[in-house]
């Protein structure tokens, strides 16, 4: 069955309108007034709200290991949480500790959300482990999903597994695109490279 939801503000990130929402099977089928709706379709009035896109938040820590101690939010209680913000999907950070191996750590991470999130979810990943196994778990990471990874230092392996690469320096962007272009921007190489040229 659907839900109609009339006479509220909408909010997108082209402007701000009012009026009505007609969803189905979880997805926004029709926008607008006197929409024709199935009869029986249940109704809520949203006079005098706003009707926001469902937030995303791109980065928490949910179970989040430090020095001997945990986060107390589970995957539960922070989605929970995230809800009544407004929040319906969240990227959680996965940081496993230097002596696991990225495939554990994404495992043990994805166990736990599993079953337990009351909104979606997905992770990107802090690559915290190099050795001979690591690009080929990076790999399987990758092919269940997992697009997004944080690799920090290690210009070997950023350049054999990385199509698009956005580097960071400050808290700010200092440029995207491959490899090859991002190693050759002077802003990279004087923030990582002390002004050098990286030679693949």
């Amino acid at each position: 069955m659907g839900l109609l939801i009339q006479g509220g503000e909408i909010v997108t990130a082209e402007g701000r309108s009012f009026a009505d929402l007609y969803i189905e099977n979880e997805s926004i089928t029709s926008i607008g007034t006197n929409l024709a709706v199935p009869a029986g379709t249940e109704a809520i009035d949203a006079t005098g709200k706003m009707i926001f896109p469902g937030f995303i938040d791109p980065h928490v820590h949910i179970h989040l290991p430090f020095m001997a101690t945990f986060a107390k939010d589970t995957h539960a209680t922070a989605s929970v949480a995230g809800l009544i913000g407004g929040t319906t999907t969240y990227i959680e950070m996965v940081c496993p500790a230097r002596h696991e191996d990225a495939l554990e750590g994404y495992n043990t991470w994805k166990h736990k959300a599993e079953g337990n999130s009351a909104c979606d979810y997905t992770f990107h990943m802090s690559v915290t482990k190099f050795d001979d196994h690591t690009e080929g778990q990076l790999r399987e990471i990758v092919a269940d999903g997992i697009t997004l990874l944080l690799i920090e230092h290690q210009m070997d392996m950023i350049a054999r597994l990385c199509d698009h690469v956005i580097v960071m320096a400050d808290g700010r962007r200092l440029t995207e695109g491959t490899f090859d272009e991002v190693a050759a921007d002077g802003a990279v190489q004087d923030a990582y490279m002390g002004g050098k040229r990286w030679v693949s």
